[in-house]
């Protein structure tokens, strides 16, 4: 990396010291940021730490507990570790986080860690080899649920490109681009020009979708592009393949 240390991104790790966050480190470190445990300014936080309250069994024979029979002061425990020491250690950081010019919180659960629907949708995204994700715009942005659902995953996404169709008054232009600023740090490779429908143009009395003409070569376009890069990237899934 040419770029000066002065100006090199750095990011912070909870529960670096195996896993996903090990391989977050190492992926960010690779990509020339500087993983830190503390610092004057922080561009990323990725919160991954966390217990299951299984004891000491691997994440695939960790099981549920039965509230009949669960002992309170494990649950006290995970609650204190992976809810209030989230939001404890983000908070703390936050003075870091607003120095930066485009901050990003990143918050990761492994499968043991995960709720049933967050798993099948984690099966879903993973088991794609690249996406179009299509957004409506709200004030400026994309919906909160759309941007909720992306960043409840983290390794399915890696390595996999992903294009863009934008329906607003004015294309949803700027919702857009905030996806695009997500998808860096999630590793997707975020292609081409968006496919940009006007509720003026596109829709019948902003309701009944009428696509004018020249959106059909747009949309094949992108397809095309995002099965040239889907193939590109393919060497890259095969060696960090998704964790589901």
């Amino acid at each position: 990396m040419n770029e000066p240390a002065t100006h090199r991104k750095a990011a912070l790790i909870t529960g670096a010291n195996k896993g996903i966050s090990r391989a977050i480190a190492e992926q960010l470190a690779a990509l020339g940021m500087t993983v830190l445990i503390g610092a004057s300014r922080l561009d990323a936080l990725a919160n991954n730490a966390g217990i299951t309250g299984s004891g000491q069994v691997s994440p695939e024979d960790a099981r549920d507990q039965i509230p009949s029979s669960v002992d309170l002061d494990m649950v006290r425990t995970v609650f204190e570790t992976n809810v209030f020491g989230v939001i404890a250690v983000t908070n703390a950081l936050l003075p870091l986080l607003r120095k930066a010019p485009a901050p990003r919180i990143v918050n990761v659960s492994s499968a043991a860690g995960r709720h049933p629907h967050t798993r099948r949708w984690a099966e879903r995204i993973g088991a794609c080899d690249a996406y179009i994700v299509v957004t409506p715009e709200y004030n400026t942005a994309p919906p909160a649920a759309l941007t909720n659902a992306i960043d409840y995953l983290y390794e399915e996404w890696g390595g996999k490109p992903v294009g863009y169709v934008g329906y607003g008054i004015f294309g949803a232009v700027m919702a857009v681009q905030k996806l695009r600023a997500q998808a860096g740090p999630l590793r997707m490779a975020d292609i081409g020009p968006q496919v940009a429908l006007s509720l003026r143009e596109d829709f019948v009395d902003f309701a009944d979708f009428k696509p004018q003409e020249p959106h059909g070569a747009e949309v094949r376009g992108l397809v095309d592009e995002l099965l040239a890069w889907a193939r590109a990237l393919a060497p890259l899934r095969a060696a960090s393949p998704a964790a589901v």
